[in-house]
């Protein structure tokens, strides 16, 4: 581990040196540094848990000897064979479709095969020809065929584990010829759940009346909303009945629907292929439009999404794509442009929750690998990697050559050396700059998850609009007390209406004023 010179430029990039940077330390009690760093060290790992598992109920599971267990709902699981998420996934499915349904289904001929089976054969072999085992783990290329049996065991999951599965869901998914539409809306509620949504399925026996799939209730702000979810099939590329089809059942709260085109996408075009691109915008043709027995339809939130896995049994090059619109809700629709930055964050707030839905959709779209959220690259190492923890003592070597030691306090890592630079106080005083080099494993955990890398969460920010910016801005502010905002703001024109302001509010306006006077520096310069 190489010492950096406290004279030196900071290599974080601030342009200081690094005493008046990275190299200085606030002077606190060792006892109180402890405290706070375990604090921070139990963020750190539910915030990677959640980067990993999404907004429902974590995985519950622990080891009883050589048996791995996993709680699902009211249920438990149990195997020795189980190293990863995945191997248990395997086996939940297997269970959950039912071992006479699975028997029978893999003694059929390959052409009579139901579509799950089909993918599991053709995954298996495929698993079994281009496996890598590591330490005991086997690693291979996520195919479509995977893909499409992977998907559904983790959405069947995140439905027993955070609401329940109903056995009618079950039985279609069995017949072959209800599965892709029973697919798609286990998809897209277990999808809902991760976003952090609770879900109510509606009684599929009362035949009174029409009703979406179910309610869904977002908890960070308390809306519900009625959910209808369409699989397209078929040879004809059209996705406009699905929406009709969708928006004629009746609705007891603001309709979500979503629509999956269903189509071959094997990533090789830069943007959007077009054929989707054409697909998705026929929905604003359809905004003025008026159908037989319903006249006007209803607005609606709309995802368009394509999971093509079945297109692509065989390959690894595939795209999936999630993209949203406001039908007849104008201020949700990727066709408005705000004209300030104010009309920005309100457009925004009114619709919260399916903001939030599709950033959380790309967020928490993949599979975890490891039961308890630590980073496969480091758990699964074939040999122990030796981490840098903040919190922690370690030896290094002193300015004078002999050996001493110091607590690892902060730490980033450059990207293009592949390296840390390290702050640590030091036993005798004072704090002191290490460079530490960091293997591949290393760089790709810290891909992975870099603002847990070194034990305790780190926000990394990174703004690309103005509303990026003023939320950096807002973050800044959260715990800011309104006289302190309102001192900074004591010359502003409009001063005796800020000081009526609750103070959420005042920190929106703080932020935003905050924003725009960095905009325009930035434009000066």
């Amino acid at each position: 581990m190489a010492k950096v010179g406290r004279n030196e430029a900071c290599p974080c990039g601030s342009g200081d040196k690094f005493k008046r940077c990275h190299g200085s330390l606030p002077d606190i009690n060792a006892d109180d540094r402890r405290i706070a760093e375990l604090v921070r060290h139990r963020e750190a790992e539910r915030y990677q848990r959640q980067q990993q598992q999404g907004l429902g109920r974590p995985i519950v599971s622990t080891s009883v000897g050589d048996q791995r267990l996993v709680a699902v709902g009211n249920g438990i699981y149990y195997s020795n064979k189980w190293r990863t998420f995945h191997d248990f996934l395997i086996q939940f499915l297997q269970h959950k479709m039912g071992q006479a349904w699975w028997e029978g289904e893999k003694s059929k001929p390959e052409a009579e095969r139901h579509p799950l089976m089909r993918a599991v054969f053709i995954a298996t072999d495929l698993a079994q020809r281009n496996r890598k085992v590591t330490d005991g783990v086997q690693a291979s290329p996520m195919t479509g065929a995977s893909g499409a049996m992977f998907t559904l065991s983790y959405d069947l999951y995140c439905l027993e584990h955070n609401a329940e599965i109903q056995e009618k869901l079950l039985g279609r998914l069995r017949r072959a010829d209800n599965y892709f539409g029973a697919r798609y809306e286990a998809c897209v509620a277990a999808t809902l759940i991760r976003s952090g949504f609770t879900i109510e399925f509606e009684n599929e026996d009362d035949r009174s009346s029409t009703h979406c799939e179910f309610t869904a209730t977002y908890t960070a702000t308390g809306d519900t909303f009625s959910v209808e979810a369409k699989s397209r099939q078929g040879e004809q590329y059209r996705i406009n009945k699905y929406l009709v089809a969708a928006l004629r059942k009746e609705a007891s709260h603001t309709r979500v629907v979503f629509i999956d085109i269903n189509m071959p996408d094997d990533g090789s075009e830069q943007h959007l292929p077009a054929r989707i691109d054409r697909l998705f915008r026929k929905l604003p043709k359809m905004e003025a439009a008026r159908v037989p027995g319903i006249g006007e339809l209803p607005p609606a939130y709309v995802f368009v999404t394509n999971y093509p896995w079945e297109h692509h049994l065989r390959d690894t090059n595939f795209r999936t794509l999630a993209l949203f619109d406001g039908f007849r809700i104008p201020q949700f629709s990727y066709r408005h442009s705000a004209a300030t930055l104010r009309e920005a964050i309100d457009a925004r707030e009114l619709h919260r929750a399916m903001h939030d839905l599709s950033k959380h959709m790309h967020m928490y779209g993949e599979i975890p690998s490891t039961f308890d959220g630590q980073s496969p690259e480091l758990k699964f190492s074939e040999t122990p990697v030796p981490r840098m923890l903040v919190g922690q003592a370690y030896a290094l070597d002193g300015p004078d050559g002999k050996p001493t030691r110091g607590v690892l306090t902060d730490a980033e890592v450059i990207e293009q050396e592949s390296a840390a630079v390290c702050v640590f106080a030091m036993e005798g005083g004072g704090s002191a700059i290490y460079r530490q080099p960091l293997t591949k494993v290393e760089m790709q955990a810290w891909r992975h998850h870099p603002e847990t890398f070194f034990g305790v969460y780190k926000k990394r920010h990174q703004a690309n609009s103005p509303l990026e910016l003023y939320d950096f801005f807002l973050e800044g502010f959260k715990e800011t007390p309104a006289a302190a905002i309102l001192e900074r703001l004591a010359t502003a024109p409009d001063i005796e209406a800020l000081k009526l302001m609750p103070v959420k509010q005042l920190r929106s306006v703080y932020a935003e004023r905050t924003t725009l006077g960095a905009l325009a520096v930035q434009k000066r310069q």
